[in-house]
């Protein structure tokens, strides 16, 4: 796996630890660091993508600036409220009014802590680059009696203006606890890939055409056999409304927790005709979409046509029916009846009678009149088989 870590460091400390507490990473190329650059915030995150960064890990405003930018995930190195007042127990020791900077995504609640910090500091918050600078600025009249606290970009406008300020760094524990969210994060990817890998080529494979939408009726999965009969390719059906791109399928929002289940229905699509079988996707006992798998039983009904000509042309066919067989003697009307009634039940018969009394006409015309005059008709010649076989044929094999 090519899982490289790209980090937007805010300030040279933090730097400093991923460095120390990942060498190995930061060696082989599977962290790879960049300074914040207030100049450039919002294409750092594309910067490190192109760097070949599966995933990024920011803070404060690199976050802010970060996250929907790019197309791997982005995760927001907290600064936790013990960095938060750690940087304040520091800034106390100048003696001066406290302006704290914060990001909107950094969770203070200064309320709880203003009494134990102290009675002397402001609360600013930011959610953009351009609003940080303002936030600094204002406190140029008395930049002698304040003191910043925040993150890089704060801090570096601070020094800009000659303001006093403290940098408020990352924890090891911090930095620690990001980089190896970032790690399980990619190896969850990674095999969230792999299976989907695997299900995209069994699905490819196997004869049936699938076609499967969320509960919305948005088509999520359509595999190739699919493909192969509407003649669409994936990447223009999925994520579109079913009832729009295949209308002819509707039938299979039919299926609720009453009737979960809709089998051998056959229908119409184009210039094919479709068995299909539809299944609820249930998740939790709760209908999470709808699952249809069909076969184009028009390639069948091909198929079967010509194993009729095969069939026919070895000879595996009744040629007569009753209709041909003509009689005038009352026993033999009588038994043509009794042979079209035997036709109805699919039982073993037994047809007596000596050569040329017309055995064969009556076996072949029973045979299409049954149920099975769709299948072969295969005729034995039991002299050419030893007494021990033809019991076998006849009755049965253990």
């Amino acid at each position: 796996m090519n899982d490289v870590i790209g980090i937007i460091a805010s300030g040279f400390e933090i730097k400093k630890m991923v460095e120390e507490l990942f060498e190995v990473d930061v060696k082989n190329q599977k962290i790879i660091i960049d300074m914040l650059d207030e100049n450039k915030i919002e294409q750092q995150g594309k910067i490190l993508e192109k760097k070949g960064a599966k995933a990024i890990i920011a803070r404060s405003g690199g976050y802010i600036h970060t996250i929907g930018t790019v197309d791997v995930p982005t995760i927001n190195l907290e600064m936790t409220t013990i960095d938060i007042l750690r940087a304040i127990k520091k800034a106390k020791s100048y003696n001066k009014h406290i302006v704290l900077v914060l990001s909107d995504v950094d969770y203070f609640d200064y309320e709880e802590w203003k009494d134990i910090i102290s009675p002397s500091m402001t609360l600013e918050r930011f959610n953009h680059k351009k609003q940080i600078c303002d936030k600094v600025k204002k406190y140029l009249p008395k930049k002698d009696e304040v003191v910043i606290v925040g993150g890089g970009i704060p801090c570096r406008y601070a020094e800009n203006f000659n303001i006093d300020s403290v940098f408020i760094t990352a924890s090891k524990e911090s930095i620690r606890e990001g980089v190896k969210y970032a790690k399980q994060l990619l190896g969850d990817l990674h095999t969230q890939k792999y299976n989907r890998e695997i299900l995209k080529n069994t699905l490819d494979v196997v004869h049936d055409s699938i076609i499967a939408t969320d509960n919305t009726g948005n088509i999520i999965l359509f595999n190739k056999k699919a493909q192969e009969i509407f003649r669409k390719d994936d990447t223009d059906i999925l994520g579109k409304d079913l009832s729009k791109v295949f209308p002819e399928l509707n039938f299979i929002f039919q299926v609720n927790t009453k009737n979960p289940k809709i089998k051998n229905r056959i229908v119409n699509i184009m210039e094919h005709t479709i068995t299909a079988n539809v299944s609820m996707i249930n998740v939790e006992n709760m209908n999470e979409g709808y699952l249809c798998t069909f076969q184009d039983i028009t390639k069948l009904q091909e198929l079967e046509k010509k194993i009729r000509v095969k069939l026919n042309k070895k000879g595996l066919v009744a040629k007569y029916k009753f209709e041909d067989i003509i009689a005038q003697s009352p026993k033999m009307i009588l038994t043509i009846e009794k042979a079209r009634m035997i036709a109805m039940y699919d039982n073993t018969t037994m047809i007596y009678g000596e050569s040329g009394t017309g055995k064969e006409m009556f076996a072949q015309s029973i045979h299409n009149m049954s149920e099975r005059k769709h299948f072969p008709f295969v005729a034995i010649n039991c002299a050419a088989l030893t007494e021990s076989l033809l019991e076998s044929e006849l009755f049965g094999y253990e």
